[in-house]
């Protein structure tokens, strides 16, 4: 097969868990298929995100960045390089059998020559739609349901989220696989030795703390995090400190401005953004790490706590049941007193957190990103093999 890869909207640093998937997975093809021949479609904003090993890889960089350079900015910027977008996907795509678009949609322009798989992380939007600005609202609105229902076939990252699919859009059952994503074994697991404790040293963190890492989107509920807190302290007497990072989004500065009402400035830390090789030198740091998300596609974060040996206290909605299966405490996330309550109780026993600690070792085990690749191909195969059958019946 002549498979294309569409990541050309891919935010750096601005995507969240899907630059995760979409880096991981290009890599791990890379590693896994050597007898199909790739073309990652991006952009020269992302191309560094895709580094090509493998000699059946290629880049084809989508837009003419020049031309939008000249076309100067606002909407005629914007018209470029909608046109471009649309006139270099179709070139390539004529000479593909197959393209997966990683970022939940396909646009509208698509050239259909190519049979066309779409991964959906999720579809937020139809649950929780207050958390959406109106136009981002209206655009989901009018690219996701469609986009599933014309894609020849759906890759959704749990099996929650492809019961949401066949839920909210009809689409039928068939037509969807649940792929569960992994997290990187080789970065994230249990560390020794000196690079710990110097980073503790260096960003001043204390022998024990909670730790939630999420950008500050509405649905990551650091609202009721911050409450439970709270209540943890009037209540239990608790001390203790809870280290936040992630990207800021909207939501940042009033979540702060909560902290500081509820009397928690001294107990509430934001570390921001930090890179690859920092971030697990937090999970091993960590005594906790608290995840109280509303609404989740899959919760990769919750896997990366399980192989670095750090304990995980979790809400007890959307995926992160089928992720975590036995190996944390689920609490429900609407209240923070349940919150506040089952993190007391597990942060003051350190023999179960230990046990915990243990079964998600294990249950790391079942995320990686080979399996990932490998569950990816026979969904590539099996679209082919269908869409190959449809072109037979046609031509007769």
């Amino acid at each position: 097969m002549r498979i294309g890869l569409e990541t050309k909207n891919l935010v750096l640093g601005g995507s969240g868990g899907v630059e995760t998937y979409a880096r991981q997975l290009v890599a791990r093809l890379q590693e896994s298929d050597k007898v199909n021949e790739y073309t990652v479609i991006c952009s020269g904003h992302n191309r560094e995100a895709f580094p090509i090993t493998a000699p059946n890889f290629k880049l084809a960089v989508l837009g003419d960045e020049k031309v939008c350079e000249r076309a100067g900015s606002g909407l005629l910027k914007k018209v470029v390089s909608g046109v471009n977008d649309r006139l270099g996907l179709a070139k390539i795509s004529k000479g593909l059998d197959l393209v997966h678009y990683f970022l939940n949609v396909m646009p509208s322009f698509a050239r259909y020559e190519a049979a066309s798989v779409v991964t959906i992380v999720d579809i937020q939007h139809e649950y929780f739609p207050e958390f959406f600005s109106g136009n981002e609202l209206a655009l989901r609105k009018k690219l996701y349901g469609p986009s599933a229902r014309n894609a020849d076939h759906i890759i959704a990252i749990s099996e929650f989220t492809r019961k949401t699919i066949i839920e909210k859009y009809g689409v039928p059952e068939e037509k969807i696989t649940a792929v569960h994503l992994g997290y990187d074994d080789a970065a994230f697991k249990k560390k020794q030795g000196t690079a710990v404790d110097e980073f503790r040293r260096r960003q001043s963190l204390p022998d024990e703390f909670l730790f939630y890492p999420a950008a500050t989107w509405p649905h990551k509920n650091h609202v009721n995090l911050l409450k439970a807190l709270s209540v943890m302290k009037k209540k239990h007497g608790f001390k203790g400190k809870l280290i936040l990072t992630g990207i800021k989004m909207g939501s940042h500065k009033e979540l702060f401005d909560l902290a500081t009402g509820l009397g928690l400035e001294d107990q509430v830390d934001y570390l921001g953004y930090l890179t690859y090789e920092e971030l697990p030198l937090l999970y091993n740091a960590a005594t906790l790490m608290v995840f109280p998300s509303l609404f989740e596609g899959f919760g990769i974060p919750v896997i990366e706590a399980f192989g670095s040996g750090l304990p995980v206290a979790c809400s007890n909605t959307t995926s992160l049941p089928e992720v975590a299966g036995d190996a944390t405490v689920l609490f429900d996330p609407n209240d923070p007193a349940d919150i506040a309550e089952k993190i007391m109780v597990l942060y003051g026993d350190k023999k179960r957190m230990a046990h915990l600690a243990e079964k998600g070792l294990e249950r790391a085990k079942r995320f990686t990103w080979k399996k990932t690749a490998e569950k990816t191909l026979a969904v590539y195969a099996k679209t082919y093999r269908g869409q190959k059958k449809i072109d037979n019946v046609a031509q007769h």
